[in-house]
């Protein structure tokens, strides 16, 4: 009689177990993907903002009596949301808002055309840093270590 009800409990236990561990599988996938879409969505936001700050980035290397204050707009924002961006969005944004700061010095040493290409070129990598979702971030940064 001992015996079939300790038979008893453990069956039991096994089959809360059974029943337990998948739904706390499912729950925590389940927090897991809202999480990353709510990361994404904020994601989307700042690459957008990012976008229009390096509009304004571009158009300062031909104004420069707007150059200053554009600078410092663009490294303000970059201070409060440069974790958002992917790593190449983020590199580029902040290489190209220190060129544009230093542009007078650039056009003295003739190098007015790099600066341009550089900073041309951080429009295309933001816009391509929108389209990587977290988890091919992930596995593309993994496979540039190996």
């Amino acid at each position: 009689m001992m015996l079939t009800a300790f038979i008893g409990l453990i069956g039991v236990i096994i089959g809360s177990d059974v029943t337990t561990i998948p739904q706390w599988i499912i729950a925590k996938r389940e927090r897991a993907d809202k999480f990353r879409l709510a990361a994404l969505e904020k994601r989307l936001a700042i690459h957008q903002e990012a976008y229009a700050i390096w509009l304004e980035l571009l158009n300062a290397l031909s104004e420069p009596l707007n150059r200053l204050n554009v600078v410092v707009n663009a490294e303000k924002w970059w201070w409060k949301n440069c974790l958002y961006l992917d790593q190449k969005s983020r590199g580029a944004f902040r290489e190209s808002y220190v060129l544009v700061d230093n542009y007078e010095n650039y056009v003295n040493d003739s190098k007015e055309k790099e600066v341009w290409e550089k900073v041309t070129k951080t429009g295309e990598i933001i816009v391509r840093g929108v389209g990587l979702s977290p988890m091919e971030e992930e596995k593309r940064v993994k496979k540039d270590k190996l």
